[in-house]
């Protein structure tokens, strides 16, 4: 009999597991934020609200490290940007995506590519 439902909960005998988990961490970077609120009949969101954003986050650890990158204007376009390496799971690679929130209800949705 398996517990699978508890295995999250077991402890793992794997000694690399041990190693790859010692610590994580991440540094984020808000690399700059425009925001207008309360803008009078805009139709757009009920908060009549409008922000250009640019974030970075770089998270790493004993399981590697990566890099994320989003640049979006609220409702209207979002663009991210990752880059990462994590030894023990062995996942290499980058992956760049897009999406257009407003728009997103009617059916159209971004797109996200790896390499």
């Amino acid at each position: 009999m398996e517990f699978q439902d508890c295995q999250s909960f077991l402890p793992r005998s794997d000694p690399l597991y041990s190693i790859a988990n010692a610590f994580t961490s991440n540094v984020g970077l808000n690399l700059g934020t425009v925001e207008v609120n309360g803008i009078p009949y805009y139709p757009i969101n009920e908060e009549g609200s409008i922000g250009v954003g640019h974030v970075v986050s770089v998270p790493f650890g004993t399981w590697g490290g990566g890099w994320a990158d989003n640049f979006g204007v609220r409702d209207y376009w979002s663009q991210t940007t990752e880059a990462g390496a994590n030894w023990y799971d062995g996942k290499y690679g980058y992956k760049f995506g897009w999406s257009v929130p407003l728009v997103q209800s009617l059916g159209v949705e971004g797109d996200t590519h790896a390499l």
